[in-house]
């Protein structure tokens, strides 16, 4: 008898909902013919433990390939393949890691050989338990190898030189499974639409997106959805009276630094003022053609809530700077004509900001999401005509980013293709249910 289990951290009923197993025998050429299949639909139980998915009785001893597929709606999710020998009663665990996700083997560039995923790498067939040649490097040998998941309700684990995400359902509602990225979730639940968490355990994190000709702006439109989930890290905008001094950074293309260099000056700032309950603010220095490396700070007049949602918007059309709140305008300043820094050199960052010599300072601690940079000032109607829409690409638009990878560290805007860099160990991909948007 051949008794297959599996062990995985990809959740099942949210991202698999069938298990099929295929038994082949080995031939001579190496290619197997299909002997038994067995197609289960997923079982109570802990996957990410073990769970037994298949038993073949009256299996003759010999050389044997066993496939694992994760299905989801009859779409393949990911696979794994092991080629092993049988001699009586044989129990093999298969381990599948979330890592696999999407990873089609061979890929470019692999022996054609490397027919099955191993922790997001493709490996020969007789990688089985993890400590065979063919599974090279091993990913761990210990817990402390593994990356922490971001929900509480899961915790990493080293299984045969793997790292496994253990999924705790119990400490779920009832109905509800354990997802390692986006915690407690309900199996219906719409799972394309990630945030960029920031600040995780209040331990600073940000992106950085280069100084691309996209984002040097001489008016715009900067909008964004947030969520708030603790204090922070302040920074500024210049000092005190005269810019935004403290603010917490949400995107921003300089901070205070190196006045009379406009290289270093700031094209714009757009954040919280912590100090003035968490008010939308925003500031941009003047650049060549003007009062070079002057502020023009504006603040908004509500304060934005802890733990929840919120539309913030900040246009300049050359001479007024506008502040918006969930659609309504929450502040202005008349402050043109007046050329912002554009020629700044500083990267644009999300969650921090910048300086010229590459140094940051300053970190939001939440979620972000849908962030959008027009090239002109957009209208009152038109942010709201499109805060709850999933803007991809547009005329108008210099950059969109989704954050919708959900892993990894890059982000890709939709609209221009910018890619921008993940710092880490305080940033990763959230899940909320409760974001106000597709």
């Amino acid at each position: 008898m051949l008794i297959v289990e599996l062990r995985t951290d990809l959740v099942p009923e949210v991202e698999f909902d069938r298990v099929r197993t295929e038994l082949f025998v080995e031939e001579p050429s190496g290619t197997g013919t299909t002997a038994r299949i067995s197609e289960v639909e997923v079982l109570e139980g802990d996957y990410s433990a073990g769970i037994r998915v298949a038993e073949f009785d009256r299996v003759e001893d010999g050389a044997y390939v066993v496939r694992v597929q994760l299905t989801d709606a009859g779409d393949l999710v990911t696979s794994r393949t092991i080629r092993l020998d049988v001699s009586d009663t044989l129990a093999i665990p298969v381990v599948i890691t979330r890592s696999c996700g999407g990873v089609v083997c061979p890929g470019p560039g692999d022996s054609p050989d490397a027919v099955s995923c191993v922790g997001g790498r493709c490996q020969e067939a007789g990688c089985v338990r993890g400590d065979e040649p063919e599974c090279g490097t091993a990913e761990c040998t210990s817990a402390s190898d593994c990356p922490a998941p971001s929900a509480s309700c899961a915790s990493a684990v080293c299984v045969e030189g793997l790292c496994v995400d253990m999924l705790d359902d119990g400490a779920c509602e009832a109905g509800q499974r354990c997802h390692p990225e986006r915690s407690c979730v309900d199996p219906s639940a719409d799972l394309t639409n990630f945030s960029l968490r920031l600040g995780l355990g209040g331990v600073e994190g940000h992106a950085l997106l280069g100084s691309p000709d996209e984002l040097s702006l001489d008016v715009f439109t900067i909008e964004m959805w947030v969520k708030r989930t603790g204090p922070g890290d302040p920074t500024d905008s210049g000092n005190v009276g005269d810019a935004l001094n403290p603010a917490i950074p949400l995107f921003t293309k300089g901070k205070g630094d190196r006045d009379g260099e406009e290289a270093a000056d700031i094209n714009y700032f757009v954040g919280l003022a912590n100090d003035v309950g968490y008010v939308l603010a925003a500031d941009f220095e003047e650049g060549a053609g003007g009062d070079l490396s002057a502020n023009h700070p504006v603040w908004a007049t509500t304060s934005t809530i802890a733990n929840e949602w919120h539309h913030v918007a900040v246009t300049y059309d050359g001479s007024v700077m506008r502040l918006y709140l969930d659609g309504v305008m929450d502040g202005r300043a008349d402050v043109g004509p007046a050329p912002p820094a554009s020629a700044s050199q500083v990267e644009a960052a999300i969650g921090a900001a910048a300086r010229l010599d590459g140094g940051v300072d300053g970190n939001f601690e939440g979620l972000l999401d849908e962030l959008r940079v027009w090239g002109r000032a957009r209208t009152e109607a038109e942010i709201n005509e499109t805060m709850n829409v999933a803007i991809v690409t547009d005329p108008d638009l210099r950059c969109r980013f989704g954050f919708d990878e959900g892993t990894g560290e890059t982000i890709t805007d939709s609209h221009a293709g910018i890619v921008g860099r993940l710092v880490s160990p305080g940033l990763g991909f959230g899940f909320d249910e409760d974001v106000p948007f597709p």
